[in-house]
């Protein structure tokens, strides 16, 4: 699935409504504190609450392609900063050109970024919730005068976390694609 798709699909269950920075900060704070409900029990030991975490990791990334084009961000965009903030951090001199913004091919340059290092439940939590106070900070600073530069680093982060959960669903063993189908289930259950 591409990353237009999502989006596409997205709004044809939500519509053309947009939500504010703000809007989207409380959103994503809900869907982090239900992955972190799951890392709290320490181990999940029945299907439906994997079933529920799925849909969450599915929820960040279905979502946050929408949260991306509500603040007017082209998400692929978004995505595309966000790998090449993280080939940088890991001084990754590899491939350089993101050639599709298919999930599948996200998948296998988070890995050719960051090889078989892979989270657990508890360091996902972390991680994401690191990229979440990043775009907090964003919206608790920016004002209208360093907007313009602040933008780009919110752009970044909103990428990181679409990118980044796309690779921890596979960290924690999950297919991304499926994670995406069964938030999109939720979601369309949801909006009825």
């Amino acid at each position: 699935m591409q990353i237009n798709d999502i989006l596409n699909e997205s709004r044809a269950i939500w519509g053309n409504k947009k939500c504010g920075l703000s809007e989207i900060i409380v959103r994503m704070g809900k869907v982090l504190g239900d992955i972190c409900r799951y890392a709290r029990n320490e181990k999940i030991t029945d299907r439906v609450s994997e079933n529920d975490l799925k849909k969450e990791l599915g929820n960040m990334i279905v979502s946050g392609t929408r949260w991306c084009d509500d603040l007017g961000f082209d998400p692929r965009d978004c995505v595309v900063l966000a790998v090449a903030a993280q080939k940088r951090f890991r001084a990754y001199e590899g491939e350089t050109a993101i050639l599709s913004t298919e999930v599948g091919d996200l998948l296998a340059m988070g890995r050719l970024i960051w090889g078989n290092e892979k989270c657990d439940l508890d360091q996902v939590v972390v991680r994401m919730g690191k990229v979440f106070g990043d775009i907090c900070r964003y919206g608790r600073n920016a004002k209208p005068s360093d907007r313009q530069d602040g933008e780009a680093e919110l752009k970044k982060e909103m990428g990181n976390m679409i990118f980044s959960t796309i690779c921890w669903c596979n960290d924690l063993g999950y297919d991304p694609d499926d994670c995406i189908k069964i938030a999109f289930e939720a979601q369309k259950e949801y909006q009825k």
